[in-house]
């Protein structure tokens, strides 16, 4: 039973069930959020708020604090631990993401934020970017620790209060995560002042009270097409701005004079780190054709070569999906393009024994029609496809609704600068794929989402823009003062 020891955690005598991915046993059980409770939150939240907006210093060592309140952390592998045994990845990348998460609070500490001063005929106009008030974050189950670190550190940078809904799949790490920031060993208080940063656990429903919310300001929402797509409906209701990050299809594109021993296995990893559930991952590959053969070739390797097993054992390279509707989904997807004539050629098959295990897949033969290639697979699979022309392939990596991210592998920099120039979609990368920095803003186009997160483009989505007019005074009225 986990039971919350924090003001920051809401408590519930209705709980939330939590299973090991990796058993399918229970792990443990959160309290779900009652209205009433939510309300008291938004209050507390709402307190906390003129307090904290007015201290910028103050902000800015609490986020360095946080920082090193996580780093500490992960030397004793608390944090790691539970979100492996919730989520499944590998421990060595669960210490990852809790690293990742402090170096975001340390970077967003330091960020600055602009003050613009524009020159006018009528005098000077000073810009300020304000505070919005409470802001609503909900986080999606592939990084529950990285990603609530995120919007905590950016919506805090500017002065507003955060309420936090983690996924009901992996909602342990998250809370406890919000008790390491908001209380210290001694049970005292933490670098976060009460009712700046709550975590209340529920389900879709909890979502939709913060949406529907007049004191929430803000929502920053990362997951599902469908579910950003409900909650922009909602929200428009009330005008009320949101930051959407619905993840991607990206497609990778590998020319036939990349360095094939170097890239293949960032290609892998690329596509199979965290079991290929994260936005950013290689969800589509094109080789050109003369490599063709000896990219599918290795990557099918690499494939059989990976170790797949529960993320707690040192040896495991993947561990399970996080959950078994995505489990399912991934067989069904698999087997669909194999009925259409896809070739299966390493993988494929669940494996055997509890847990949600599906070992690294490498499919050819699939058609741009086919689900596997025209939606977000979000698993372990990747299809490969050959091309010709570099025009052909430009145009086959643009035939989505997705437009988060793409990649150009290449020695030629000509090339990858064309190519990159034609791919519509927020980010490509040469050469690499799926890095991501807390000061260069990250965003999509079309159904990958509304906004963008990280750096100063990120923050501001957290702030509402005040323009101040000064007028110029006049020579006489300064020679009488």
């Amino acid at each position: 039973m986990f039971l919350a020891t924090s003001d920051s955690v809401v408590n519930s005598p209705d709980m939330l069930t939590v299973f090991n991915p990796a058993t399918e046993a229970v792990l443990a059980a959160v309290p779900r959020t009652t209205q009433p409770q939510f309300v008291s939150a938004i209050e507390q939240a709402g307190h906390a708020f003129g307090r904290w907006r007015r201290d910028e210093m103050g902000r800015r060592d609490a986020l360095r604090r946080c920082a090193a309140i996580l780093r500490e952390r992960t030397h004793t592998f608390e944090l790691a631990t539970l979100l492996t045994q919730e989520q499944g990845k590998p421990k060595r990348e669960a210490v990852a993401e809790v690293f990742a998460a402090a170096h975001w609070f340390a970077s967003m500490a330091e960020l600055e934020m602009p003050a613009e001063r524009l020159p006018t005929a009528q005098g000077i106009a000073e810009i300020q970017h304000d505070p919005l008030g409470i802001v609503g974050a909900i986080t999606a189950w592939n990084f529950p620790v990285f990603l609530a670190a995120c919007k905590i550190a950016a919506a805090l940078l500017p002065g507003n209060v955060v309420l936090l809904k983690p996924s009901p799949f992996t909602p342990l790490s998250t809370m406890r995560l919000v008790e390491m920031l908001t209380q210290n060993e001694a049970g005292g208080g933490g670098p976060l002042p009460q009712g700046v940063v709550t975590a209340l656990a529920g389900d879709s429903e909890l979502g939709n009270w913060f949406v529907q919310s007049d004191q929430v300001a803000h929502v920053s929402f990362t997951g599902s097409v469908e579910v950003g797509k409900r909650i922009c409906k909602t929200a428009a209701e009330s005008l009320k701005p949101v930051t959407l990050e619905l993840g991607g299809n990206d497609a990778a594109i590998v020319l036939a004079d990349a360095d094939l021993p170097l890239i293949t296995p960032r290609l892998f990893w690329g596509a199979f780190t965290n079991a290929g559930q994260f936005c950013t991952g290689i969800k589509r590959l094109y080789v050109q054709e003369p490599v063709f053969a000896q990219v599918v070739g290795k990557l099918s390797q690499l494939a059989r070569e990976t170790i797949v097993g529960d993320g707690l054992k040192p040896k495991t390279q993947m561990g399970p999906l996080t959950h078994q509707g995505q489990f399912r989904r991934i067989i069904d997807l698999v087997e669909r393009a194999r009925q259409r004539g896809a070739t299966v050629v390493a993988g494929g098959e669940p494996l055997p024994g509890r847990g949600y295990f599906y070992p690294p897949t490498i499919i050819t033969g699939v058609g741009e029609e086919d689900p596997l290639v025209a939606e977000e697979q979000f698993g372990p699979v990747l299809p490969v496809q050959s091309f010709r022309a570099v025009d052909e392939v430009i145009h086959r990596a643009n035939s989505t609704k997705f437009g988060l991210g793409g990649s150009v592998w290449t020695r030629d920099e000509r090339w990858a600068a064309r190519i990159a120039d034609g791919l519509e979609c927020g980010t490509v990368w040469i050469n690499q794929h799926g890095a991501l920095d807390p000061l260069i803003p990250f965003g999509g186009r079309r159904q990958s989402g509304i906004g963008c997160e990280n750096g100063w483009a990120g923050v501001a989505e957290f702030t509402k823009r005040k323009v101040i007019r000064h007028s110029p005074v006049p020579a006489h009225d300064t020679a009488e003062s």
